[in-house]
């Protein structure tokens, strides 16, 4: 089985929103908008940035920062929204496999924070998370496995 791309990093650099809100912008979204489970849009900008639009269903969580389960969200199908570069995407077929996905990395939650790390603010690669959660897909989890095939 060779490892595929799943992961995408958000390229939206935050000191960045003020030159690049629009009215007919996608919602951006921030470590700040992940909250119990879920995206929070109540308080977010419309922005265009055509290189970091994720559209649901996925999982999303943060590349910095030392958080808990509760970062972990799942992205309806129905959203289309741009992220920040302090924060991973996992796109998912449908939200059967997202909710599977959050819950095999609360399975292995000690693994998966060991993939951060760092002086000050934790982080993680692209390379170390999109590993990690191909492990889950291809040997940890044959429920994920078989939704994803």
């Amino acid at each position: 089985d060779c490892l595929s791309s799943r992961v995408f990093r958000g390229k939206f650099q935050m000191h960045t929103v003020s030159s690049k809100t629009a009215e007919n912008g996608y919602p951006l979204v921030h470590t700040s908008s992940l909250k119990n489970n879920t995206v929070d849009f109540s308080n977010t900008y419309k922005v265009k940035n055509e290189n970091s639009i994720v559209k649901g269903p996925a999982i999303l969580f943060p590349r910095v920062g030392n958080f808990n389960k509760e970062k972990i969200c799942i992205l309806n199908s129905e959203c289309e929204i741009v992220i920040s570069d302090c924060i991973f995407a996992v796109k998912c077929k449908n939200l059967v496999e997202a909710e599977c996905l959050k819950e095999a990395i609360y399975l292995h939650w000690d693994e998966f924070k060991s993939n951060y790390s760092g002086t000050g603010a934790l982080y993680s690669s692209l390379d170390k998370i999109n590993y990690f959660i191909n492990y889950l897909y291809l040997y940890k989890h044959t429920q994920l496995k078989e939704i994803a095939a």
